[in-house]
């Protein structure tokens, strides 16, 4: 029996939809890369000392090169499912530490610290799953009330970046914290999942 032309129409769009939106995630992550590799030309530029030093050119490069690995791709599948649950513990001696589902440890310095703290708190621009997106001068804002200073744009491109590199030590994608021109920052955390620090045991080392 010959297929509903209208039943085949739908079942190829629905496939269409399917190939934009797989597109659409690869693509993303290419422009989170990206990103982080403009901030460091940036900071080559700003600095030209970097140049004469070949570890950091060599380190400009390597982050240029695109490496097809099984843990880069567990790591972008990870990012694309977001975790469950974050919470950030102030550390005695200065500085922050997360605990990214019950057994990541990240060690935060104070201005990532308070970053992930206001990624992680309710309010902010929700469309799906995760915790709603904070504009870029909301952020500035709140960081600058913390700090006493203000926070520039420029300012919270460095502590964005320094986020990731925290993250990233401690085995966790870079891209979870997600950067929209729009939008601004997020983190991929489910609603559904987050709370504080109170529901949660103490970190090794840090007062229950």
């Amino acid at each position: 029996m010959a297929q509903d032309p209208l039943e085949r129409l739908k079942r190829l769009l629905g496939e269409m939809q399917l190939e934009v939106e797989r597109l659409s995630r690869r693509l993303y992550a290419v422009g989170e890369r990206l990103d982080d590799l403009a901030f460091q030309l940036s900071e080559c530029v700003k600095k030209p000392a970097l140049l004469l030093n070949p570890a950091s050119v060599g380190q400009v490069l390597a982050n240029v090169k695109e490496e097809n690995s099984l843990d880069k791709a567990l790591l972008v599948l990870k990012a694309e499912r977001g975790v469950q649950r974050v919470v950030v513990f102030p550390r005695p001696g200065g500085g922050f530490k997360a605990l990214v589902d019950g057994q990541c440890e990240v060690e935060l310095s104070g201005q990532t610290g308070v970053l992930l703290e206001l990624l992680i708190a309710p309010g902010g621009r929700i469309e799906d799953q995760f915790v709603g997106w904070k504009t870029v001068a909301e952020i500035c804002k709140a960081l600058g009330e913390k700090a006493g200073r203000p926070v520039t744009r420029e300012n919270l491109d460095t502590i964005v970046w320094r986020l990731r590199e925290e993250l990233s030590a401690a085995g966790l994608p870079r891209e979870l914290v997600r950067r929209h021109q729009r939008k601004g920052l997020r983190l991929a955390l489910l609603r559904s999942c987050h709370g504080s620090a109170a529901d949660d045991p103490a970190l090794p080392g840090t007062p229950a």
